[in-house]
């Protein structure tokens, strides 16, 4: 043990040496989240890139000049080249809350023409007599419409076919009959509508209103054509056949349509249902169309002074009544209620021409839906 004793701080060194060895040939080195050590260095080293490129952005400085907010080149220019600082938000703030005004007077004017459709058919409580009012309007929509000769009214077969024909010969009811009261989708019922269904029942009678006042004011006129050999060219409207309710969603009153006449009376109806005139009334829109020729019974084509055709339009009335709730929800609304019913105005852009150094100057927003995310987004950098 003597012997030992000189050699036993070496002895132990070198024990612990060896474990050390072991150690580190058995059992990787792993860092944060078990990564490798290969896997650190290789995120450090994107760490400094990324570093790097901070480093020289903000050795740019601030740029100068006028950047569009609605030119995508312009953003990602500002994004990338320059690092966004605090000085920039002055500058774009006043940008962005012209934004910011221009979104609430859009939801205001969109709201506002969406007011028609929610317009109330009776100021009556109990379900019979607001039945009886709906039962009225409708009635009386049908019957302009059969006088304009712009309905086609169903043919009926079987027993109560002769039955049927004696009642339209004489005046068609427009107010109890339900197979009449079908073609434009309206309810016929004794079991009378409760509040809860009046809403809808008269969102689709205002939109039933805007489809009949399109075929009242469009008349094609029918040319002499190879097919149809005509002594004297004549107008006429498009007559409706039917139409058919689509699911309600939020935003949107979905129908499709049946449209009957002459090819140049239902071009003339189409063209009517998608102009978008009035201000008072709803935006409407078409997203698909088939056209066809009518199917013939035996003999029905005799005598007939024109060809007509089928069209089928699938569209729906953008219903944005509930804008400006969710606008002053969010803050963007303002008065937008008050200004939706004024006409949108075009925004004078003011350009501005920053000297070297200064924060960078976006241009004023154009009318129209608003394109400022970008910049808003810059700017609460």
């Amino acid at each position: 043990m003597n012997k030992v004793k000189p050699y036993l701080f070496w002895i132990v060194c070198g024990i612990i040496l060896l474990v050390e060895i072991v150690v580190v040939l058995v059992i990787s080195p792993n860092g944060k989240g078990d990564k490798s050590a290969e896997d650190v260095k290789k995120e450090l080293d994107a760490d400094n890139k990324k570093l790097t490129l901070l480093f020289d952005r903000a050795s740019q400085g601030s740029p100068s000049g006028e950047f569009d907010a609605e030119n995508k080149d312009h953003i990602a220019q500002l994004t990338t080249k320059w690092l966004p600082a605090p000085s920039w938000k002055s500058v774009l703030e006043s940008h962005v809350q012209k934004y910011r005004v221009q979104t609430g007077t859009i939801q205001g004017y969109l709201a506002h023409r969406s007011e028609f459709l929610h317009r109330t058919i009776s100021s009556e409580r109990d379900p019979h007599a607001w039945y009886t009012q709906y039962q009225t309007v409708t009635a009386d929509l049908l019957q302009k419409l059969y006088d304009d000769q712009c309905l086609v009214l169903p043919v009926i077969t079987g027993a109560g076919a002769a039955a049927a024909t004696a009642e339209q010969g004489d005046a068609p009811d427009f107010a109890k009959k339900r197979e009449l009261r079908q073609i434009a989708g309206f309810v016929t019922t004794t079991n009378y509508p409760e509040q809860g269904e009046w809403p809808k029942l008269t969102v689709r009678f205002h939109v039933m209103e805007m489809i009949a006042d399109a075929l009242h004011r469009s008349k094609g006129t029918n040319e002499v054509s190879a097919a149809v050999p005509l002594k004297t060219p004549f107008e006429a409207h498009a007559q409706l056949v039917g139409i058919t309710w689509k699911e309600d969603s939020e935003d949107i009153v979905g129908y499709q349509l049946t449209l009957q006449g002459p090819i140049s009376s239902i071009l003339s109806a189409e063209a009517a249902l998608e102009e978008n005139v009035d201000d008072g009334k709803p935006i409407s829109v078409v997203s698909g169309a088939t056209l066809g020729r009518k199917t013939f019974a035996a003999g029905e084509r005799r005598d007939i002074t024109s060809e007509p055709v089928v069209l089928k339009l699938t569209a729906g009335v953008l219903d944005y009544s509930n804008l400006n709730a969710s606008g002053n929800a969010n803050g963007t609304g303002g008065n937008a209620g008050a200004q939706g019913t004024q006409p949108l105005a075009q925004p004078q852009a003011q350009p501005q021409t920053l000297p070297q150094g200064a924060p960078p100057a976006p241009r004023s927003p154009p009318a129209g839906p608003p394109a400022n995310r970008q910049a808003e987004a810059l700017g609460e950098q």
